[in-house]
């Protein structure tokens, strides 16, 4: 079993004002995760499993959490070879579907605040094209898979729902198919339709006349003119992958991650060096401008990461940039 990350959990937080200027407190929507993958004995994937925790909702909009796996080119999805396009291009994309066609099965167990199964996941199914096209739903409603927002001073951590994914390649498949971690998790705005405010060149669910608007992680969708569709002109994403168990702003415009209030004052470094530079912007939180989470294993790992001598930070600083910065943001942060 090969774990992501090796060790504790990472945070994705969204925020869901898209496409106006994000407000970069980043606490609309947070989720803590991880995967797990299992490899056959000729190294390809036969399993991959993931954990999904909410975290953090902010007020007003209600979301839900979607997992789709941005390298299945979508003409190959579940398709005999003989229907697959032929083109040169879709060829080569299509190989592995050609040789095998895609198998996916898929299920869910949904568990609550005390990790009591709720019994309203999935059984095991087999994936339909449009499920793999489109994504698979691993939380619902978020205005009922948490029960306190945790972005308010002095309150105590509360945890929400729990999503335990897994998916069976009942025909192995190979890395490059799959594509990078965290894939793409992305969430749509449940009770926000699209309408003429919504990019035209940005995703949606195909095959449906009515849609709502979803929130990506930057480096995955491009415009015409190569733009990247989820940074704003300042560069600012609309979701961050984050290292670790992390602890997010206050609720509050004062408490921004580019305000005077910033937890991080670092981040707008971070921001101006386009993910070149700063990039343990994170590790080092003022705390009375951040949601506290309770002591835990991350606390550990800050901890060690904090006392280690130059050398040993440095080392531990590269893997943690090796596995999320130069995998999400230095190759797709920025388009130069």
């Amino acid at each position: 079993t090969i774990r992501f990350p090796p060790q504790n959990k990472q945070t994705i937080a969204f925020e869901d004002l898209y496409p106006l200027p994000s407000e970069n407190s980043y606490n609309s929507y947070i989720i803590q995760y991880h995967f797990e993958k299992d490899l056959n004995s000729q190294g390809k994937i036969k399993e991959i499993r993931g954990e999904f925790t909410h975290v953090s909702k902010g007020p007003g909009y209600k979301h839900s959490l979607y997992l789709k796996f941005p390298n299945f080119y979508q003409d190959c999805i579940n398709k005999e070879p003989s229907n697959i396009a032929s083109t040169p291009d879709e060829m080569n994309n299509c190989d592995e579907s050609q040789s095998l066609s895609l198998d996916v099965s898929f299920e869910t167990e949904i568990l609550n605040s005390e990790d009591k199964t709720l019994g309203i996941g999935i059984k095991r199914k087999n994936a339909t094209y449009n499920q793999l096209r489109n994504g698979f739903e691993i939380l619902g409603d978020s205005s009922k898979t948490i029960l306190a927002s945790n972005s308010e001073k002095g309150k105590e951590f509360r945890k929400g729902y729990t999503a335990k994914v897994k998916f069976t390649f009942n025909k192995p498949i190979s890395d490059t198919l799959l594509g990078e971690y965290p894939f793409d998790l992305f969430i749509k705005i449940i009770n926000k339709k699209i309408d003429n405010r919504y990019p035209d060149e940005a995703p949606r669910t195909a095959g449906r006349t009515q849609n709502y608007y979803e929130i990506h992680l930057p480096g995955k969708y491009y415009n015409s003119e190569g733009k990247d569709l989820y940074l704003d002109n300042s560069n600012n994403p609309w979701a961050l992958v984050i290292p670790g168990e992390w602890e997010w702003p206050l609720e509050g415009r004062e408490f921004n991650l580019l305000g005077k209030k910033s937890p991080y004052p670092d981040y707008s470094k971070w921001v101006q060096a386009k993910g070149q530079g700063y990039n343990d912007w994170y590790l080092n939180p003022v705390k009375k401008y951040a949601f506290n989470l309770p002591e835990g294993p991350n606390s550990s790992l800050l901890a060690f990461l904090k006392e280690a001598d130059s050398i040993g930070l440095g080392l531990s600083m590269a893997i943690i940039s090796v596995s999320i910065f130069i995998l999400i943001l230095r190759k797709r942060f920025i388009r130069e």
